[in-house]
């Protein structure tokens, strides 16, 4: 939507993965220079990606070459810890840049740590960025305890942009079909998920897609055990695994869904939750997801507390009543028409990028 509304706009990073979708922008990916390898010996380009591409050191010579050759009027970085994102920062504020953070911490907190309460102080106070995050609050389905009154005016709530699909109605039935979209580790809880749907022993019209990002040993290990999982429920018939799919090919298996489950913990923010809201599929997650707060508890999905009983007792909600799928469904997309509405969130995001027209 930025280029389209007439801004350029160039990413930077340290890496990305396999299933990623570069379509829009293609990034520039930063190596780790002679300077990181010597201050961090450790490093290992076979290890996980994530873990890889935190400590990769770009040569600073290079850095500030790039930022003076783009000129940004704005740079939006992705937390202050990264060393990349430390050696950018000096360099942007010489250049004049005006510098938003983008972090996936709730917006709105209960209580107040002093590691947030320090980072409050730096960002909002001292450096004066404005700050935007995807994330309104972590209070589960007590979204009432959500007030805005102690919010610091340059600290935004701007939801995930994701465009609103077609949605396919298929031709009712009493089998539901559950999706479940993650990397093969253990916080993303698939193999909870499958035990969950094997304690549903009485009631098997139901079948179970997981599509998983399978590229580290770790990833393949995790994958061997779900498979013994399933083998040893007895659920071959009722689970299909299909691995590392592009995101034309992940779209098809929304639209062919009843209910997206992501039972993850750990989790700051899922963009495939709201991907699933988008081709209005109800979800079933955990409150130790960032994006949780999307869900209208027992209206577009539910909210489950992060163990095994509670996510077989929603799934069990769907199961017992073929119905409540399409009902919650029909919720989901007359709640993203109105939450989701590409202009305002636009209009957002730039107020926070520093520009006050209306």
């Amino acid at each position: 939507m930025l280029q389209e509304a007439g801004h350029e706009v160039h990413m930077l990073c340290t890496g990305s993965g396999p299933t990623e979708d570069h379509t829009t922008i293609k990034p520039r990916i930063l190596k780790q220079s002679k300077l990181g390898r010597l201050l961090v010996p450790q490093w290992d380009s076979t290890k996980d990606p994530s873990k890889r591409q935190y400590w990769i050191i770009p040569s600073p010579k290079e850095l500030f070459a790039i930022y003076k050759s783009l000129k940004p009027d704005v740079a939006v970085v992705r937390g202050l810890t990264p060393p990349y994102i430390l050696l950018s920062l000096p360099i942007l504020i010489c250049l004049g840049t005006k510098i938003v953070l983008y972090t996936q911490s709730p917006l709105v907190v209960t209580r107040r740590s002093i590691r947030r309460t320090f980072v409050d102080l730096l960002v909002l106070r001292i450096l004066k960025m404005d700050w935007i995050t995807p994330v309104l609050h972590k209070n589960g389905p007590n979204a009432s305890k959500c007030d805005r009154k102690d919010v610091h005016p340059r600290h935004h709530f701007i939801p995930f942009l994701v465009q609103q699909a077609d949605r396919t109605f298929r031709t009712p039935s009493t089998s539901i079909r559950f999706l479940c979209i993650g990397k093969f580790i253990p916080r993303k809880r698939i193999l909870e998920l499958v035990r969950a749907l094997g304690a549903q022993r009485s009631m098997r019209q139901y079948h179970l897609t997981i599509i998983g990002e399978c590229s580290t040993p770790e990833h393949h290990q995790y994958e061997q055990g779900l498979n013994s999982e399933i083998a040893k429920q007895g659920l071959e018939p009722f689970v299909t695994i299909v691995k590392n799919l592009t995101r034309a090919e992940v779209s098809s298996h929304f639209s062919a869904a009843d209910v997206f489950v992501l039972p993850s913990v750990r989790e700051p923010a899922s963009v495939s939750q709201l991907e699933a809201m988008a081709h209005g599929l109800p979800v079933i997650c955990t409150s130790d997801n960032g994006t949780a707060c999307y869900i209208e508890h027992g209206v577009t999905g539910y909210i489950v507390s992060p163990d095994e009983q509670s996510l077989t007792e929603a799934l069990a909600k769907y199961l017992n009543d073929p119905g409540l799928a399409r009902l919650h469904g029909d919720a989901v997309t007359s709640h993203f028409q109105s939450f989701f509405e590409p202009k305002l969130l636009l209009k957002s995001f730039l107020y926070a990028c520093g520009d006050t027209s209306k």
